[in-house]
């Protein structure tokens, strides 16, 4: 069977492509699992320890700054927010790991800095984020032989195949005891099935006649999110509505919309400065008037 058609069409994979980090960090962060890789550990107290030694340096230069308490210490809303997982699997963090623990953190820092490079990948904002970070994967796809989509195919998928290829030639292991030692069977399928949407869509996208560019993050599903995330808070604890309660919803948020923004807690950012509405108008159908009885 061809790859791509084992993993799905471009739509849906390249939709969920932030997710697929977050589920990476929980991954990593799970007391469930012992993730290990061609003889290195893979695991949360490297990333802890570094913490709590920059920590320890007070008031003086940090080596990691935007790490928190909230990134190392995950609650059921924190697992959910993207944002937190970003940081966490960031290359800042990779080399302050390679600085301060050298050859016994090197498996956790390869990790972190591959799933930077995926997030950035997948993330591209804007035409200048990229030359004002100084991250080249960054900057916006100009053609569908970008660089980035080889990378994906022949450096970041490689890498995925070959971590469960060493796991199950590691012997005196049961089955349940070797998926413990990997990503989740689930976060390996996302992981595959975003990065030959990606190549797939990039490539399609440069086909369309006057097509110059692409931001990958325009795809990204987290304005949908933003939307029925303040459907939920006007329907408050009652959470089946019907069709015409969602219509009445809607139009309330159509009323109020420079104000309507997402959830507080919810696991969208990025977005507070956009409408939650698509660009297109939504027709509104009139209520039915009842006739009075005398």
């Amino acid at each position: 069977m061809d790859q791509r058609s084992q993993y799905g069409s471009f739509s849906m994979g390249c939709l969920a492509k932030p997710k697929d980090g977050k589920t990476a960090r929980n991954c990593l962060f799970s007391t469930k699992r012992e993730l290990w890789n061609e003889g290195k550990d893979i695991t949360r107290q490297h990333v802890v320890t570094l913490y709590e030694e920059d920590q320890r340096a007070g008031l003086g230069l940090r080596v990691l700054p935007k790490l928190k308490y909230e990134h190392l210490h995950l609650t059921s809303f924190s697992k959910m927010r993207v944002d937190l997982a970003a940081q966490v699997l960031s290359e800042s963090v990779s080399k302050a790991l390679t600085l301060r623990g050298g050859e016994a953190v090197e498996g956790t820092a390869c990790f972190l800095l591959l799933m930077d490079k995926f997030f950035d990948c997948t993330n591209v904002k804007n035409y200048s984020a990229g030359a004002r970070s100084r991250k080249p994967f960054q900057l916006p796809y100009l053609s569908a032989e970008d660089e980035r989509l080889t990378w994906l195919k022949d450096v970041f998928l490689v890498y995925l195949d070959n971590w469960e290829i060493s796991v199950k030639e590691r012997g005196a292991f049961s089955k349940r005891e070797q998926n413990k030692m990997q990503l989740s069977q689930e976060t390996l399928l996302g992981l595959r099935m975003t990065i030959f949407s990606l190549i797939e869509l990039v490539r399609f996208v440069f086909t369309i006649p006057g097509v110059k560019s692409f931001l990958t993050q325009r795809i990204c599903q987290d304005p949908l999110e933003n939307f029925f995330g303040c459907q939920r808070q006007r329907g408050g604890t009652h959470d089946n509505p019907t069709v015409a309660e969602f219509e009445k919803n809607m139009q309330a948020l159509r009323v109020i919309n420079s104000f309507a923004r997402g959830p507080a807690k919810g696991n969208c950012r990025g977005f507070s400065n956009e409408s939650i509405f698509f660009s297109h108008p939504v027709i509104i159908v009139p209520a039915k008037r009842t006739a009075l009885a005398f």
